[in-house]
């Protein structure tokens, strides 16, 4: 108990430093120092301290009720449809502009927290998938065929030149948020983009409805699964592909620069992985149908990939 009280001591003083700080105007300062001081103590203390001490300390603090007033922040921790990642979400990190009910205080931190490692990361992500899929067109002598895991927004869609020149037969959007895909429905209308409302968990049943497809791609939901979902859910994937076709999944892995602000923030948690155990994803599937399997890093090595070819 002494040891806790001595924690939550030193976590108020810093937060204490920090809040002031945002207070004076220097956000860029005080969001800083925040998240590499959470990032060092995420390092230093044991998970039941961190969030039996930590986090409760963090949320009854002051500088929490400051960093609410960033839209990112405040949307990711209240979660208004459920779970933190949301499309919308997405759509700050993609766009980077708040939305107009933010106050001034909330649109400069908005203008910091929308530009941290992770949140870059993650608005690269898109562009690694559009080219995902414009590599496989281009290989291909015919339109390919694309499935989109938890699609949300799909706005790799914009980026796509495969998919703007008609070389996408069809992209399957896949998603169980259908507020999230009556808003695909509504951006891409002229696009060759079909809408399928569904959870991951039907993906984990053998059914032949969606057909066969060129690429398969998953941008965040590995973040959620345990293992035995992940190697389920690859499995399926990898079945779904035409000869030649690419999977590509993605993972948080667990030296991810901002993680320990995301989780005491914002209530954000993910399932990380690091490159050994997202290959291991690969164990599960029958050796001689893989031509190619690779794994690499984002540039600043907070998301690893995993791709797997078809033979």
């Amino acid at each position: 108990m002494a040891a806790n009280s001595a924690l939550r001591t030193e976590i108020i003083v810093n937060l204490d430093t920090f809040a002031a700080a945002i207070r004076a105007n220097d956000i860029q300062t005080g969001v800083a120092g925040t998240v590499a001081y959470m990032a060092a103590l995420h390092n230093e203390v044991s998970e039941r301290a961190w969030e039996e001490v930590v986090r409760t300390t963090v949320i009854a603090h002051e500088l929490h009720q400051l960093m609410l007033e960033d839209p990112y922040t405040s949307r990711a921790f209240n979660k208004p449809r459920g779970y933190a990642g949301d499309a919308e979400i997405m759509d700050y990190l993609y766009y980077r502009n708040p939305p107009a009910s933010a106050s001034a205080l909330g649109q400069k931190l908005f203008a910091i927290t929308t530009a941290l490692p992770n949140s870059v990361s993650i608005a690269d992500r898109r562009h690694r998938i559009a080219q995902l899929i414009d590599r496989a067109a281009a290989a291909k002598h015919r339109p390919v065929r694309v499935l989109a895991v938890a699609s949300g927004h799909l706005r790799e869609a914009e980026i796509s030149t495969a998919l703007c020149r008609g070389a996408v037969s069809e992209i399957v959007a896949l998603d169980q948020d259908l507020r999230s895909l009556e808003v695909v429905q509504k951006d891409y209308s002229r696009l060759p983009i079909k809408c399928a409302p569904q959870s991951i968990q039907r993906l984990l049943v053998p059914r032949p409805d969606l057909g066969k497809f060129d690429v398969i791609y998953s941008a965040g939901v590995y973040n959620y699964l345990p293992d035995a979902l992940a190697w389920r859910l690859t499995a399926s994937l990898f079945d779904r592909l035409h000869s030649g076709g690419s999977l590509l999944a993605s993972n948080f892995v667990p030296t991810n620069t901002n993680r320990a602000f995301m989780e005491s923030f914002m209530d954000w948690h993910v399932v990380t992985r690091d490159e050994r155990q997202l290959m291991q994803l690969v164990s599960e599937l029958p050796a001689a149908q893989i031509a190619e399997r690779a794994i690499s890093a984002d540039a600043g090595k907070n998301i690893a990939y995993l791709e797997i070819i078809k033979r």
